[in-house]
């Protein structure tokens, strides 16, 4: 009612043959509305014609129910010629029409200055002068009828009440006004997305989420919510307040999750706290933010960021698209796909509410380790940065980015990208890829390959570690990874793993004539010998001395046995210093040596299988 009261009025000045402006508000004073006088329920429901209050008949506190309000607003009194004692009511309460907030503000001094609900400077405001079609009757005409007829009152009271408690109407009217503006899409007509002063709304297309919002009420989305809040409330969270020296927390208090929750909330979204608190800036230092509509926030928050990297991630497929019309969006298509996979595989849940869990069991154990060694590392680079007056974490702002900037234009992760895109590009070479991942990481099946790479994976962490030792070992590896290319004299050099694929290409390759007939004449390896011996080599030995075991591990381990620098000394599986450079001079000989080494080897091969 008190949108009502503020915003309506009798008619506009500009109309003729009236008594003049009549302001609504004053008129509920003389009729008692707001408690004075002795107006009661009945008494305004017979005198309007209309009846709808929450309150009893002889009540005198007038809360009228929203079918009330409705018919009061919307009474057609131009077009009525049936309920005569409703269209006098209405036309002397408030007049032919209401203004909405499109119409230009009109601010007036108060013909009642005495009033409970008085201005204290004596203005009333909210009034409004609207053009022929911006009236609230004309605007909205019907519209406020159609949530009668669906349980919309019903659905909405728990959401408004969460605002009511607070005292906020005002958010929730906020929250409206937005959506109001960003709903419709680019399909959208002007008369249907016109805001205050005639201008467009900016058409930034929330309709288009409207999909996910029904599956999100239709499933136990909301439900799952609502005990998430439940769990937080009663989540003691220990919070540091004051950082003492070397990065340690010198005074403590404790909050609950919801508090923790609203600042990261608060954070992720409000512009003023990333403004003069976090003093947010893009990673270029830029502090605008680019919305839908090509229009600029005047400030950048995280939420910002993402979104921004999002569509940055759409700009990039918009212009491989023109530059590759035949590609015909199936790289985008590939890249959504993929993306809603890794969701799937690792934010998927199983059960409902308070039996809800992860599917993969490892986000569980994976998660608060994660969280422990960010909050470790901020501590340690960042301490000041987490209490008053929030010293910016030069680390995590700058350093990292730039590591990972450094990192995703470097030459290795160019190569793996391209290696990537290859193996998409060859559907038999991707589906050979899922088959081996699927191999190493399957966690139910029956070989211990998974515990293998896992174990292998961290040996290898350890062993990054060791820089001072591993950089001569990454030289090795770029030089034998290096790309072929032509020499000065305009030879070609072909790179050791370039050669080394040519080779098993050569061996395993099949040679198919004009008509796609194989001739196996033609081939090296018809029977795939090689594939068979190398499945052999890592396939684990059944029974005997070395069940458990590879062949190639006992290959590996009698070469270190035989190769050590005293072969006559007991072998317990360790080696020393002195070992390990006998083991690798004698593996260089016999990769090098031309009469008895791999050299002769391969010249015994070209011979053998040289054609006549």
């Amino acid at each position: 009612l008190d949108a009502i009261v503020n915003a309506a009025q009798y008619e506009p000045d500009s109309k003729p043959n009236k008594k003049g402006t009549f302001y609504l508000r004053d008129n509920l004073l003389r009729t008692g509305i707001v408690g004075i006088g002795a107006a009661t329920v009945d008494l305004m429901q017979d005198s309007s014609g209309i009846t709808g209050f929450w309150t009893d008949g002889g009540s005198k506190v007038l809360a009228p129910k929203p079918s009330w309000l409705n018919r009061l607003v919307f009474f057609d009194l131009k077009g009525d010629t049936v309920n005569a004692k409703t269209n006098a009511f209405i036309k002397d309460l408030q007049g032919d029409f209401i203004g909405t907030s499109g119409c230009p503000e009109r601010v007036i001094t108060d013909p009642v200055p005495g009033a409970p609900d008085a201005s204290s400077d004596g203005k009333v405001r909210g009034l409004r002068s609207c053009p022929p079609g911006q009236w609230l009757q004309e605007r909205g005409k019907h519209t406020l009828f159609t949530w009668e007829n669906f349980g919309f009152y019903q659905a909405m009271t728990p959401l408004l009440s969460a605002f009511v408690k607070h005292n906020r109407e005002d958010l929730f009217l906020e929250l409206s006004n937005a959506t109001f503006k960003h709903w419709p899409g680019s399909e959208a007509t002007p008369d249907e997305c016109r805001l205050i002063g005639g201008k467009q709304c900016p058409k930034a297309g929330m309709n288009s989420y409207e999909p996910l919002i029904v599956e999100a009420f239709a499933t136990d989305v909301m439900p799952a919510l609502q005990v998430l809040v439940k769990e937080l409330e009663n989540l003691p969270i220990k919070r540091c307040d004051e950082m003492g020296a070397g990065g340690v927390c010198a005074k403590t208090s404790t909050v609950s999750g919801i508090d923790v929750a609203a600042a990261a909330t608060r954070a992720m979204v409000d512009p003023e706290y990333a403004k003069n608190t976090l003093k947010l800036t893009d990673r270029r230092g830029a502090v605008n933010a680019l919305r839908n509509d090509g229009n600029k926030n005047a400030q950048v928050t995280p939420a910002y960021l993402i979104t921004g990297a999002l569509s940055g991630i759409d700009r990039a497929f918009d212009a491989f698209e023109q530059q590759n019309p035949d590609d015909k969006g199936q790289r985008r298509a590939n890249w959504r796909r993929a993306r809603s996979q890794l969701v799937d595989q690792f934010m998927a849940t199983t059960g409902a509410k308070t039996t809800a869990t992860f599917a993969n069991p490892t986000m569980s154990k994976m998660t608060p380790v994660i969280v422990d060694i960010l909050r470790a590392q901020l501590n340690a680079r960042c301490p000041r940065s987490f209490t008053p007056p929030y010293e910016k974490c030069t680390w995590a702002r700058d350093d990292l980015a730039k590591h990972a900037e450094e990192t995703m234009t470097g030459p290795l992760a160019s190569v793996g990208l391209d290696m990537a895109d290859a193996i998409r590009a060859d559907p038999e070479g991707r589906r050979q890829l899922g088959l081996l991942l699927t191999y190493l990481l399957d966690k139910a099946s029956s070989n211990d390959a998974l515990a293998s790479m896992l174990a292998s994976a961290n040996d290898m962490i350890q062993l990054l570690r060791d820089e001072e030792n591993l950089v001569p070992l990454y030289h090795v590896l770029a030089t034998a990874a290096e790309a072929t290319e032509k020499d000065k004299d305009g030879k070609v050099r072909k790179s050791m793993a370039d050669a080394q694929m040519a080779l098993l290409a050569r061996v395993s390759g099949k040679y198919f004539d004009k008509d796609n007939k194989e001739i196996c004449s033609r081939e090296i390896d018809p029977n795939q010998v090689l594939a068979v011996a190398l499945g052999n080599l890592v396939t684990p030995i059944d029974d005997g001395d070395f069940k458990g075991q590879a062949p190639v591990e006992v290959i590996i381990d009698v070469i270190a046995d035989v190769n050590r620098i005293d072969p006559t000394q007991p072998y317990e599986g360790t080696l020393e210093k002195k070992d390990y450079r006998s083991v690798s001079q004698n593996v260089v000989e016999f990769l090098t040596d031309k009469e008895r080494g791999l050299e002769q080897f391969y010249e015994v091969i070209r011979q053998g299988t040289k054609t006549q």
